[in-house]
């Protein structure tokens, strides 16, 4: 799982990549507390190495029409890897969310940083402004949705100029397919 992350975080240039979640650990505490009280939760990731580390952690893991499914604390969890691009992620999670009861999504993956003060490795979450639900830990902060990665100094300091802290490819995408299935998705 790391040696894909560290792979990210090597092609991505200038925007820091910020780790939203990336170890079954960070899933545990993060989203199972966002996770309480849901009976069926989708959980996205772009790439396999965001999403292998929960799907690893479910207790009676099975594989059904794309998804990895099975159980994580008391909640049942449909893990889907959409691919890269927004137009992926929300056909592919609109077509996830047709196959269930799903009360609950949670998008989580790798970020650019756009501002030093945030660490590399740190865990953020995307806020009501973006159109994600909270999951309760760590700093909120503003998310710029981008149809590619921030590649240079210049487009990453245009971007934090208009007072984005955080660039990503998907989770927008992720939140507007729940969204359409009347739930609140979490970044």
């Amino acid at each position: 799982g790391s040696r894909g992350l560290d792979s990210c975080r090597r092609e991505l240039g200038p925007a820091r990549v910020v780790d939203v979640v990336s170890t079954p650990d960070d899933w545990c505490r993060l989203g199972a507390r966002r996770a309480e009280g849901l009976s069926m939760v989708l959980v996205v990731g772009a790439l396999r190495a965001e999403t292998l580390p929960v799907a690893a952690a479910l207790r009676g893991r099975q594989h059904h029409n794309g998804l990895i499914q099975g159980i994580l604390g008391n909640t049942r969890v449909s893990v889907l890897t959409c691919g890269v691009g927004q137009r992926r992620a929300e056909a592919r999670t609109a077509a996830a969310l047709a196959q269930g009861a799903f009360d609950g999504v949670i998008s989580i993956g790798t970020c650019g940083a756009l501002i030093d003060t945030l660490a590399i490795g740190a865990v953020v979450e995307g806020g009501a402004e973006d159109g994600l639900g909270p999951l309760g830990h760590g700093p909120t902060v503003r998310v710029c949705t981008v149809s590619r990665a921030v590649w240079t100094v210049t487009r990453r300091d245009q971007l934090a100029a208009q007072g984005w802290q955080v660039v990503e490819m998907e989770a927008a995408a992720v939140a507007r397919a729940a969204r359409q299935h009347g739930i609140v998705a979490s970044a």
